[in-house]
Formats: C-alpha cells, structure tokens, sequence
C-alpha cells in the first residue's frame, strides 16, 4: 500500500492513462495528464467515485475504521447575535459583529429582533456569516434571534448512524452524563415540559423531512434544550462525499491509496475496457485483503475480560458523589 496521498487529480491521471486517453499536451510531449474533453473526464471521474464506493460495500465484518470519525458537536442555547450587516439581493448573507453561528443551525429559523421578519438559515460559513433564503436587507444593522428548540442539524458527512457512546467534551464537568435514547423518549420528556433548559442528558438522532433547505440530512435532538453551548463528542458513520475538486483527497487516508486506486482501476477495466487485463483479480485479491490487515491495526489490541466486569465506567461515572463546583 503506498504512503503517499493521492490527490483526485493524481488518480484521474493514472486511470486516463490505463484506458489509453491520457493528455500529453498539444505536441504529446508533456506528461500525462487528465483528459481535456468533457465527456471522458466526467467518465474517468465517476470510475473513481464508484471503485470508492464499491470499497465501502467491500468493508470487512468490523467495519472500515476510517468510517468512524469522531465529532465535536456544539448544542446551542438560544442566541442573540450581534448587529448584523445584510448584503446580496435575494438569498442574503448575514455577517454578525460577533462570533454567534454553528453549522448546526442549518434549517433553523432566524429572526430579527426589531421588524420580527423570520427567514431559515440555508448554509453555514462560518462563525460570523450564514446565508438565509430570502432577502433580509430590510433588517440590516438589527441584531437577530435563533432560538433553541432542543434540535442540531448534523453535518452532512453524518450517515445515520453513530458508532459509540456520546460524551460531553473533557473539561465540561456536568451534573449528569449524556447517553443515547430514542427519539421517541426525547419527544415524551418534552411533552410536558418542552421549555426545561440545563445539561442534556438525552440525545437520539433521527432523519430530517427533506426541504430545500437541508437534503438527506439527519439531526441530534436532545433533553432538556441546552441553557448555555455545550460540545458533545461522539463517533458516528462518515457518509461518503463524492470527490469533485482536483486537490480533494479521499477520506480514508494515505495508508488506503493503494486499495482506493485499485478499486478505481477495477471499476475502470469492468466499464471502460474491452478486454480483461486483471484489475478487478489484482483488487480482491490483493489490493482489499491488504486494506483488511491495515485495518484491524487500528482496532483494539485486547477485547477486555469474559468475567464479571463490574462497574462500568458509564455507572461508576453517575453513581460517583461529585464535588462542589466553585466559580470565580
């Protein structure tokens, strides 16, 4: 397996080159290169993001752990921004004097403290800017309000799955854990008392209604609804994004170039080539047994013990007289 991260440019280069419609400059004296014409680009491009996904159905029985990153996810309390300057003439961007957004507002309501106008954050860039989906310049200069109802969009890397405990970020020190439920549980917690703000000590994860401002996107309920920001980690199923730009890299990382480029080149030989020259043989018998062995040296080393664990470390942690907190 090669150490070297390749970008998409780079494996759009190799898999031209194996179809024999590498570019080699107007005088082919030049390097390879990805093809110029549109057509046959997008094809080479699309053999690639089909051998990646062909690589996840591949996964071994424990799963690809590459798959599994870690979030850092901020629950927010209700927000009042800074004053806002509004610009553009139809979906406006907002940029706040202060540092007030999170990607997770995404879909959320977002509404001007002085006119009261009411518009739907459409996408996030960053602290400071979000766009909404109509023109707001009226309210230019007010301050506006997100008001926290207990729901986060999550990214849309989030494949619907977390993978391991949930926990809040090391250095919070709350009055309780926070641990899964279903969705279910958390709308019945709220039926009686959906205004109950403090630490959250549930959190469920369930598909958003598709609108056209957020698609295939999933989001973190939690109760009760925040009383101030707190960052929650925890590890779920990286949804595969397609690669577009030239400089993108794969999210598996260098150590699986090899099998990435493999199963690229095995898509390629079965829908681009007329003939069988043992891309597909060389990728599920090498290149992917290859993959499984990288793979299981990420994974624990010992599963623990077949006798009585005795106290977790999720019970001991809630069952465990915690100090008096002083502030100053």
């Amino acid at each position: 397996m090669s150490q070297n991260a390749l970008t998409f440019a780079e494996m759009q280069t190799k898999i031209a080159s194996q179809l024999g419609v590498a570019y080699y400059g107007g005088d082919g004296d030049e390097i390879a290169q990805p093809p110029t014409d549109t057509f046959t680009l997008q094809q080479i491009k699309d053999y690639i993001n089909d051998g990646f996904r062909m690589l996840l159905d591949n996964a071994p029985p424990e799963g690809w752990t590459w798959q599994r990153p870690t979030a850092s996810f901020v629950v927010w309390a209700t927000v009042t921004t800074g004053a806002v300057t509004v610009s553009g003439t139809s979906n406006t961007t907002l940029t706040s004097a202060s540092s007030d957004f999170y990607p997770s507002m995404v879909g959320h309501a977002i509404v001007s403290d002085t006119l009261e106008n009411s518009y739907t954050i459409t996408a996030y860039t960053s602290a400071t800017v979000v766009t909404v989906s109509a023109n707001a310049s009226a309210d230019s200069g007010d301050t506006f309000t997100i008001t926290a109802d207990g729901n986060y969009t999550l990214p849309d890397t989030f494949g619907g799955e977390f993978s391991g405990p949930i926990t809040y970020a090391s250095g919070t020190n709350p009055g309780a854990s926070v641990r899964w439920g279903s969705e279910g549980d958390v709308r019945r917690f709220r039926e009686n008392a959906s205004s109950q703000t403090g630490y959250p000590t549930y959190a469920a994860v369930r598909k958003m209604a598709d609108v056209s401002t957020v698609t295939r996107r999933w989001e973190m309920v939690v109760y009760p609804t925040p009383g101030a920001d707190y960052t929650l980690e925890f590890p779920y199923q990286l949804y595969f994004t397609a690669l577009s730009a030239d400089g993108d890299l794969h999210p598996a990382g260098a150590h699986y170039d090899g099998v990435v480029l493999a199963a690229a080149r095995a898509v390629a030989e079965m829908e681009g080539q007329d003939i069988i020259a043992g891309r597909v043989q060389y990728y599920q018998e090498n290149a992917l047994p290859s993959a499984y062995r990288i793979n299981r040296r990420s994974t624990p080393r010992l599963l623990g013990t077949l006798l009585n664990p005795g106290v977790s470390v999720a019970s001991y942690r809630d069952s465990y007289e915690r100090p008096d907190v002083n502030f100053t």
